[in-house]
């Protein structure tokens, strides 16, 4: 463990974790019998049913008797609910219920329809027939309080009354701790299947032990608003805003007044309206926060989290981010990281007349303020003094230096910092782990639950890249989860966050509010960080040029009554415009037609002079569906996010116009793929799709052969793209041309012809013959090509060769070298060397030019970044000349097998085993047939699966 930047724990609990774990076996059992007993006591102390404690959960039978009237068979049962307050005295409180009755079937005992689990709500009090027998009732009011499951009697004829009370196993607000939902529409539709309104929505709100709620947008009247209000519970209204289909939406908690439409309108026409938003929210008082980021995950369009990552580029956005997830946890690691001062909370986004719907506070934030004002608690959550939970019985209370999340510290390097965690929860804790930059960097794992309190050291680093920031996270073996916001450090040494960019690219068939179309249009939204500026943005299909986007045209955009891309009316139309302000070139934002099969990628240029090229998105223009497309990107020198969104809707034949519907959420084979990077290590995130040829036909992430891939059958394209040194990806003069299932490569140009695919875990067959000339600088010399083994990165990214090939393990193609290893090198999109790394044994002599030999019982050798293996038989006196007298003759056919598993490459020349590396770096990567000066002809190339053993 690096303790220069990771945490060292000094783990103290006041009750439960007596040891660390370091004590000799004996000393160990002997202090597990005493933790063991200690147990058992805290058990009995903390048991409901213990005397001397007065009981948590407490059910009273009040009366039975009989009543007249009621149906055959049936009987009444009336239930109080109360709760003991803090001062000892007792209230009525209010509820979340589901009862059954003995053939399990649900009873509504409020009156105004169930939802989809059977809950319901009543404040104080139910009433309601039941079958004769058994009723079982559970309860819950809020993670302050312990569930319970009570069983009931319905006697027949009779009114059955009971009494239950509550008394708080914990209570944040003595901590100075409240919890609010800033996302709960109590009347969302203009229908509803629940009759609710906004007293309901405010005795759901306090069933859940909220202690305020904001209304973020209903169908209804807001006269009784105030009238809800209490001592211990606030309720207001301000309304999410949607301000542009790639925007994502904004709640607007503690806004002194409504935002009129007009002023709404102005901001729609921004083109960061997120950030415009903000500004006016804080002149009216309140706070902002973007929701739902990756609602739908798979789909960017209309919901989610697109401007983010260009608030994240511009380093200014909205206060808060609604976290939901680990894959939303992701993108809030990574929008930290680059700087934007964002803080944690959560939401339920509740519609609460739907049947299928969250309740208020199943996801939820906690303010900390020193008074139960709404103006105070607005101000601890713009300062993000908070975290978030989904809703369950877990509080974690967090401090560094005893500053609370939100606080900026300052620090130096090599200087102890105390880290204090208390965590309060009433099941047993999985886990509390820490985060620095997004890396977990400590990670204890308590058994015990209550009330526990922990103690770490954190150092700061030596060298910081970025935004220092630390955040704990907590969870329970109930699946309940805590996340603060960070604690900041400003600290004196921090190397800047460089080449940062942000792209967007999404391929579909919708309108800017999204009723489908049967033409399908790309979304760009492109942003550069200062001082770099764009100079050119290209979407390329296949890498080759389709439109390019120049910074040096005049033009901003062709219809002045919309943005392109984020506007939300109208249909879309080629458009586009540069930004953020009047002759800014730091943000594009445009529309463009697509109607060709291929893999769709952008490319930016800056003024600078740097190139930064995103992923692939693959588009078929013979699919029958509706579908959307989508890839978001996000990276700098230090931190990288990319993730992928694909799903499906109703044939495009079945659209008529004008269209009616509700399609606009592409809900059918849907998948999704995140993947983030936090010093050097990687966290991935894949949706348990339906569409299991997501990831094969729409993603370039490595795949196993699962059945022999004829790479020469079909077209070229249908398995290659080329890259040539000086003509990228165009191909003019047939460098690589495909006839009869026979690839011809000329040799004129320097390049290769590149897998659509990654590929690992495979045995590639090649056969080929070498053609009768050499061009160039190998005239004379050897016939010369190559097979490239899991190539990353950039093309042209080779430092060999002026930037003609890629990052690779290479199996040498080349008379009297064939089945030789060379790592050729390159560089990543930030500009570093990708890590290259091969071990082999090797005989203790070298060639003349001082390279390695395999030799199966000779030393271990190990090669990094570049270098060369030369092949067990190769000749000593081995000469780049031409037509040498071994391994692939003019004429005479060569085959080689390539095996590739795991961590293990193996090369077969014409049934010889030649060469063999192990613990390769990387693993994993698309195959290149190298163009380099010599005509050569490949009769086969095959991919084969492993074999079963």
């Amino acid at each position: 463990m690096n303790r220069t930047f990771m945490l060292t724990p000094r783990i103290r609990t006041r009750k439960i974790n007596l040891f660390e774990f370091r004590f000799t076996k004996y000393l160990f059992l002997r202090l597990s019998l005493l933790f063991f007993l200690i147990n058992i006591q805290l058990f009995a102390q903390s048991d409901d049913k213990n005397q001397t404690q007065p009981p948590l959960n407490q059910i009273e039978a009040l009366s039975s008797k009989s009543k007249a009237g009621l149906p055959q068979g049936t009987g009444e049962i009336e239930i109080l609910f109360n709760k003991i307050l803090p001062s000892g005295q007792s209230e009525q409180q209010c509820v979340r219920l589901i009862v059954k009755n003995k053939s399990g079937k649900f009873i509504d005992g409020g009156g105004r329809g169930l939802y989809r689990d059977g809950r319901f709500f009543v404040e104080g009090k139910t009433r309601f027939l039941a079958p004769a027998g058994p009723v079982t009732l559970n309860l819950q009011a809020g993670p302050n309080f312990v569930d319970a499951t009570f069983q009931l009697s319905s006697t027949e004829g009779s009114l059955n009354r009971y009494q239950i009370t509550q008394r708080p196993w914990f209570r944040p607000q003595d901590h100075g701790w409240y919890s609010g939902d800033n996302h709960v529409h109590a009347q969302h539709d203009a229908r509803a299947s629940i009759k609710t309104n906004l007293e309901y929505m405010a005795i759901q709100a306090r069933a859940a032990g909220l202690d305020f709620v904001t209304e973020a947008g209903s169908n209804g009247s807001y006269e009784k608003l105030e009238s809800l209000n209490r001592p211990d519970f606030i309720l207001t209204r301000a309304d999410e805003q949607r301000l542009g289909c790639f925007v994502g939406h904004i709640n607007t908690p503690g806004i002194r007044e409504p935002i009129s439409q007009l002023t709404i309108r102005e901001l729609e026409r921004t083109l960061l309206p997120s950030q415009a938003l903000t500004d006016k929210v804080h002149q009216l008082g309140g706070i902002t926060i973007h929701t739902h980021p990756l609602t739908p995950r798979h789909q960017i369009h209309w919901m989610g989290a697109a401007e983010l990552i260009h608030n994240a580029v511009f380093k200014k956005g909205t206060d808060l981010l609604d976290i939901d997830s680990r894959q939303t946890e992701l993108l809030w690691y990574s929008v930290l990281n680059l700087g934007l001062t964002i803080g944690a909370s959560s939401y339920t986004d509740c519609a609460l007349g739907r049947v299928r719907t969250l309740s208020p506070g199943d996801r939820r934030v906690y303010v900390h303020s020193d008074e139960f004002k709404f103006s105070k608690l607005i101000s601890g959550m713009k300062q993000a003094k908070t975290f978030a939970t989904n809703g369950g019985p877990l509080f974690a209370f967090f401090s560094v230096d005893g500053k609370l999340p939100g606080t900026t510290i300052e620090s130096e390097s090599g200087r102890i910092h105390p880290v204090k965690a208390k965590i309060h929860s009433w099941h047993t804790l999985r886990s509390i782990e820490l985060y620095y930059q997004g890396k977990r960097i400590d990670r204890a794992s308590p058994r015990h639950g209550r009330h526990s309190e922990y103690e770490f050291d954190f150092k700061l680093p030596t060298k910081i890249v970025g935004t220092p920031w630390l955040t704990l996270r907590a969870e329970n073996e109930q699946g309940d989860w805590a996340l603060t916001s960070p604690i900041y450090f400003d600290a004196k040494q921090v190397e800047p966050v460089k080449n940062t960019w942000g792209a967007l690219l999404q391929i579909s068939n919708a309108t800017r509010f999204i009723q489908l179309r049967k033409q399908f249009y790309s979304h760009l939204l492109v942003s550069v960080r200062d001082p770099e500026g764009l100079e050119s943005v290209t979407l390329l299909k296949d890498g080759v040029k389709i439109k390019e986007f120049s910074s040096s045209e005049k033009k901003e955009r062709t219809n002045n009554s919309s943005l392109p891309s984020t506007t939300l009316r109208g249909d879309y139309q080629p458009d586009w415009v540069w930004g953020p302000q009047a002759n800014s070139t730091r943000l594009l934002q445009a529309d463009w037609p697509v109607d060709q099969t291929g893999w769709y990628s952008l490319q930016l240029k800056t003024k600078m002079g740097s190139t930064y090229r995103t992923d692939s998105i693959f588009f078929d223009s013979k699919h029958p569906n509706s579908r959307a497309i989508s890839l978001a990107q996000l990276g700098s020198n230090a931190h990288q996010l990319r993730w992928w969104g694909y799903g499906e809707e109703m044939p495009l034949n079945k659209i008529e116009l004008p269209f009616k519907g509700d399609h606009w959420w592409y809900p059918k084979n849907t998948a999704f793929y995140m993947e983030g990077e936090f010093q050097k290590e990687k966290y991935r995130y894949v949706s348990n799709s339906p569409f299991k040829g997501f990831r094969e036909n729409h993603l370039r992430e490595a795949i196993n052969p699962q059945k022999p891939i004829d790479l020469l059958s079909g077209k070229l394209e249908d398995h290659f793209y080329s890259f040539l040194k000086d003509k990228q990806y165009e191909d003019p003069e047939k460098n690589f041309r495909l006839e009869n299932k026979r690839l011809f490569v000329t040799g004129k140009t320097l390049g290769y012809l590149g897998t659509r695919q990654n590929y690992k875990n495979y045995r590639l067959i090649a056969e080929f013959e070498w053609g009768k000339k050499n061009w160039g600088k190998r005239v004379g010399k050897a016939r010369d090509s190559g097979i490239f083994l899991h190539s990353q990165g950039p093309d042209g990214n080779s430092v060999d060769a002026e930037g003609a090939f890629q990052t690779a393990i290479e199996c040498n193609v080349m008379e009297g070298a064939v089945g030789d290893f060379l790592l050729i090198r390159g560089h990543d999109v930030r500009g570093k060397l990708i890590p290259l790394e091969v071990e082999s044994t090797v005989a203790s002599t070298f060639d003349s030019e001082n390279w390695p030999r395999y030799l199966p019982e000779g030393k271990k050798h190990v090669i990094k970044t570049w270098g060369r293996l030369n092949h067990y038989g190769k000749k000593p006196n081995w000469k780049d000349i031409f037509n040498q007298s071994s391994q692939g003759l003019n004429g005479n056919r060569c085959r080689i097998e390539i095996e590739c598993k795991d961590s293990t490459i193996e090369i077969t020349v014409d049934g010889k085993l030649v060469n063999r590396v192990t613990n390769i770096k990387p693993q994993s990567g698309r195959i290149l047939i190298q163009s380099e000066g010599s005509q050569i002809q490949f009769t086969r190339l095959e991919l084969h699966p492993l074999d079963p053993a």
